[in-house]
């Protein structure tokens, strides 16, 4: 099975407290991150997200959305233009 492919962009990871197990939705924040010396140039990924509170056993008030009707914008690769623009950046995290 491949390995999905994803964009630079606005992602929501659920990820799992491993002392209690429950679930926590985090925004993250995935780009692009390119480093030149003199040996030549490389390129690699770059994760950004904000902490966000824990309690350990503490359920969530509201359930998460489905995913057929979570916002299909978050999901959007932004274009060149939108990019430059500073769209989809550490900046729309804040």
């Amino acid at each position: 099975m491949a390995a999905p492919v994803l964009g630079c962009g606005l992602y929501l990871l659920n990820l799992q407290c491993p002392e209690c197990g429950t679930v926590q939705e985090i925004a993250v924040a995935l780009d692009t991150r390119l480093t030149v010396d003199s040996a030549g140039a490389k390129l690699a990924a770059k994760l950004n997200g904000k902490p966000v509170d824990h309690l350990c056993g503490q359920l969530r008030l509201v359930p998460p959305p489905a995913p057929d009707e979570a916002d299909p914008e978050l999901f959007r690769t932004p274009d060149h233009a939108e990019r430059a623009a500073g769209y989809g950046t550490r900046s729309d995290l804040t």
